[in-house]
């Protein structure tokens, strides 16, 4: 990323930080994912499940804390359901 690129996303950063409220991911959102995260385990042999927010520490904490604390829920659970492990260290 270039240093005007990382200029130009300083106030969506900024806001990540500071927005309390977020709207809650529907039923059917998270039913839509665990099926996608199923089949792309059977077909794809994938066997690790990783929110943004981890692999950005893989990257020595270069980009954006995405997704957030309710997607990463979201990312825990589905790996205690589905059996997927997380990102390596």
């Amino acid at each position: 990323m270039t240093l005007g690129q990382r200029i130009r996303a300083l106030p969506q950063i900024f806001v990540d930080g500071v927005v309390v409220r977020h709207d809650q991911p529907t039923e059917p959102q998270v039913k839509a994912l665990r099926v996608l995260s199923e089949v792309l385990k059977e077909f794809f042999n994938i066997t690790r499940l990783g929110g943004h927010r981890e692999y950005q520490m893989l990257t020595n904490g270069k980009g954006r804390a995405c997704p957030g604390n309710l997607g990463m829920a979201i990312v825990k659970s589905l790996r205690s359901e589905l059996g997927f492990s997380a990102p390596s260290k």
